[in-house]
C-alpha cells in the first residue's frame, strides 16, 4: 500500500464513490456518482457496466450479504438501497425513503447482520434488507460515510467530520480512534485479510492502523491528492482505493506480505558437533531448524 497505480479501462466515469469485491470469484465492483455500477474480473484492469434494473445511478455504497446478495445505496434518488443476487447483472429495490434518503456506507457482519449508513444515524437489518431499524444517532450525530467489520466483529465508521469511530457492541456505543491520523475527513473504510486497517481521506491519502485503530501511519506516494472515497480489499493482500476525479487506484504491492513475514519466527533449533574434527580435509555439521 505504500505506492498506488491507476486502474481504469473502461469506467466512463472517474468519481468513483463505491467499491467492493466477491472474494469467492474475484470481481470487483466500482459505483460512480452518476454513471450506475460497473464490474471488473480481472483486478481492474477491465470495466464493464453492471447497471441493469437501477433506477438511480448515483451510488454511494456497497454491502455484500450472505448468500452471495450485494447490496448497494444511492444518493439523493428516493430509492436508497437496491440488491442483486447475480453479481450485478440485475439490481432490484429493497428499501424506499423512509429510512433514509442517502445511503452513504455499508457493512454485513457475519450472521447476516447489515448496516447502513446515513446523514445521521446507523440503519440495521437482520431480514437481508426487507426491512431497517434505525439502530443508533451516532457518531456525533455526524454523516457516516463509510462502514466495515474487523474479524473480531468490531464495527468501524468514517464520517465527514469527526474522523474514525469503533463500537464494540453492534453500534449501541462507539469511541473515537484518531490518533496518528492527519485527516478527519473520512470518506472510506476497508480490513484486508491480516486484519490491518485502511482509511481514505479527503485530502487524498491512506492511512493505516495495524492496532485496530490504536494508531495511523500515512501512505500516499503515487496517490494525486484527489480524496479517497471508497476502498476495498482482495484476497491477494491488494487494496483498491476510488477517488473523487481520478477513477481507481491499486496498491503496488500487497499490504499483508511484509508483516506476515515479520511474524514468522523459528519457535527452535539445534546445531550438532562436527564429525570428524575441523583438522580432517572433510567435515560435517548437523543441523535442524523447525518447518
Amino acid at each position: 500500500g505504500d505506492t498506488w497505480i491507476p486502474v481504469n479501462n473502461g469506467l466512463t466515469q472517474h468519481n468513483v464513490r463505491s467499491l467492493a469485491l466477491n472474494r469467492s470469484n474475484g470481481l470487483i465492483f466500482a459505483g460512480t456518482n452518476d454513471s450506475g455500477v460497473f464490474r471488473s474480473s480481472n483486478s481492474g484492469a477491465n470495466w464493464i457496466p453492471a447497471s441493469s434494473g437501477l433506477s438511480f445511478t448515483k451510488m454511494a455504497s456497497f454491502g455484500a450479504g450472505p448468500g452471495g446478495f450485494l447490496f448497494a445505496g444511492t444518493h439523493g434518488g428516493g430509492i436508497p438501497v437496491f440488491r442483486s443476487s447475480n453479481d450485478g447483472a440485475d439490481w432490484v429495490p429493497v428499501a424506499n425513503s423512509s429510512i433514509a434518503v442517502e445511503i452513504w456506507s455499508m457493512a454485513v457482519k457475519p450472521g447476516g447482520l447489515i448496516f447502513a449508513g446515513s446523514d445521521h444515524n446507523v440503519l440495521r437489518s437482520t431480514d437481508n434488507g426487507d426491512t431497517w431499524t434505525q439502530e443508533c444517532v451516532c457518531p456525533p450525530n455526524s454523516p457516516v460515510y463509510s462502514l466495515c467489520v474487523n474479524p473480531a466483529g468490531d464495527l468501524f465508521a468514517g464520517t465527514l467530520l469527526e474522523g474514525v469511530w469503533r463500537s464494540t457492541d453492534n453500534g449501541a456505543d462507539w469511541s473515537r480512534m484518531n490518533t496518528g491520523l492527519e485527516d478527519t475527513v473520512t470518506y472510506s473504510l476497508v480490513i484486508n485479510s491480516a486484519g490491518d486497517l485502511f482509511v481514505g481521506t479527503l485530502s487524498g491519502c491512506i492511512f493505516r492502523s495495524t492496532d485496530n485503530g490504536g494508531g495511523w501511519s500515512r501512505l500516499c506516494t503515487g496517490l494525486t491528492g484527489s480524496p479517497v472515497v471508497s476502498m476495498a480489499a482482495d484476497s491477494a493482500g491488494y487494496i483498491f482505493a476510488g477517488t473523487s476525479d481520478s477513477g481507481v487506484y491499486r496498491s503496488v504491492v500487497r499490504t499483508t506480505s511484509i508483516r506476515d513475514l515479520e511474524n514468522v519466527r523459528p519457535l527452535s533449533y539445534s546445531l550438532d558437533q562436527n564429525y570428524p574434527n575441523p583438522f580432517n580435509p572433510a567435515t560435517r555439521i548437523t543441523y535442524a531448524i523447525p518447518k
